[in-house]
């Protein structure tokens, strides 16, 4: 069996699921504009700014090396090598203040392993490319986090490097990541057989920020955050805005082939349900549910779709 259909699922860090992180781009607009996201969720806040915009390709591929990690974990040696790669790569990552002195793992992969993985059956040479540029992108992001008394920096990846002995590219992971990644606990679930059903960009971009759902559970949320989640809150003509809503309702269409519940109990008002996880598929080094109750989706999304009805 493929090591890719193995590896179940990622233990992502809250923040990079709940941050407005990654948006869905037009061809060539990612060269042309910056990266700049301020996201605050009680006395913390972060910042992210890039050169580049990230998109749904980038999501994919963070979400990947996320997975590598874990399910690297429980591996003979697993924990021990991934540190040390980290601490091989960690000075790539730019760490400064309170961060100098966290923790970071690094994976290592095969490039067409990794891209089978992301759910391309065949990859060919462009799609090498791609991946090898969206990690280049992601890692050329910073992240200032800002507390009461601390301050810490870091890139969200460590770049792209090839071991010449092993022909295995060797990517470093920051320390929240690393943090997630490592714990039994504080991190959200991505399901990677889900990652790799869905067809579509929105889809897949939707998808990850639902993750505010836990298994199990049904939620309501607008078409107008739902719309947010993909483009941003900025103002746009209404022929456009129809045409995003129509995207946002083919979306949701897909996450039910998944599995998930989408019931529209009212105008634009939907009844999102997540699977529940089935016990065979939980992790010995993790709680049962393998996440919190996501105390870092921001105060404005949570007061923004308050009220709505819960199951």
């Amino acid at each position: 069996m493929r090591r890719d259909i193995l590896i179940t699922h990622a233990k992502m860090a809250q923040v990079f699921v709940h941050a407005p992180l990654f948006r869905s781009l037009e061809k060539g607009q990612q060269k042309k504009q910056k990266l700049d996201v301020a996201y605050n969720v009680g006395d913390t806040s972060f910042r992210f700014w890039g050169p580049e915009p990230l998109g749904a390709l980038d999501l994919r591929v963070l979400q990947g090396l996320v997975a590598l990690a874990t399910y690297n974990l429980p591996l003979y040696g697993g924990v021990k090598s991934m540190l040390r790669d980290g601490r091989l790569r960690k000075g790539r990552l730019r760490l400064d203040g309170e961060a100098i002195t966290e923790k970071t793992i690094a994976v290592r992969f095969l490039l067409t392993s990794f891209a089978r993985l992301l759910g391309y059956l065949r990859p060919g040479q462009a799609t090498l490319t791609r991946i090898r540029e969206s990690i280049e992108r992601i890692s050329a992001v910073t992240v200032v986090v800002q507390r009461l008394r601390s301050r810490g920096s870091y890139h969200l990846l460590s770049g792209y490097f090839e071991d010449a002995a092993t022909r295995e590219v060797v990517v470093g992971l920051n320390p929240i990541i690393t943090r997630a990644v490592l714990r039994k606990n504080d991190f959200l679930r991505v399901d990677m057989s889900e990652v790799r059903a869905l067809k579509s960009d929105a889809a897949r971009l939707i998808h990850s920020r639902l993750h505010w759902i836990n298994h199990g559970a049904q939620r309501g949320v607008r078409l107008e955050t739902l719309c947010g989640y993909l483009y941003g809150d900025y103002m746009v003509s209404r022929s456009a805005l129809a045409n995003r809503k129509a995207t946002v309702r083919k979306a949701l269409r897909e996450l039910q082939k998944i599995g998930w519940v989408v019931t529209e109990i009212r105008d634009e008002t939907f009844l999102v349900g997540r699977p529940r996880l089935p016990g065979r598929l939980r992790s010995n080094n993790e709680l049962p549910h393998g996440q919190t109750v996501n105390v870092l989706r921001s105060n404005a999304e949570r007061h923004y779709d308050e009220g709505l009805v819960t199951c």
